[in-house]
């Protein structure tokens, strides 16, 4: 009927992208930031999340001390293994 709202058409709060994540092992919904403040570590299970290496590396190396070397190095696949 005209002048009826449905169930979640305007009032519904808009949550933004990434606010939660899900830990891969129990399954548990879980505030990001409490998450890295956990070192990526589900405070539930102790389940580990995947990192991305900068990421480790911001984690373990001591500030400025991490140097990069070999940055033009690229990889192939000389016995072509599927990806």
């Amino acid at each position: 009927m005209p002048g009826e709202e449905t169930p979640g058409s305007e009032n519904t709060p808009s949550v933004p992208e990434g606010l939660w994540v899900k830990c891969p092992k129990c399954g548990e919904l879980l505030y990001k930031e409490d998450v890295v403040k956990n070192d990526y570590v589900c405070p539930k299970c102790k389940g580990y999340f995947r990192i991305k290496a900068k990421t480790r590396i911001r984690m373990v190396a001591d500030k400025e001390s991490f140097q990069e070397w070999c940055t033009g190095l690229h990889t192939f696949n000389p016995l072509d293994y599927p990806e």
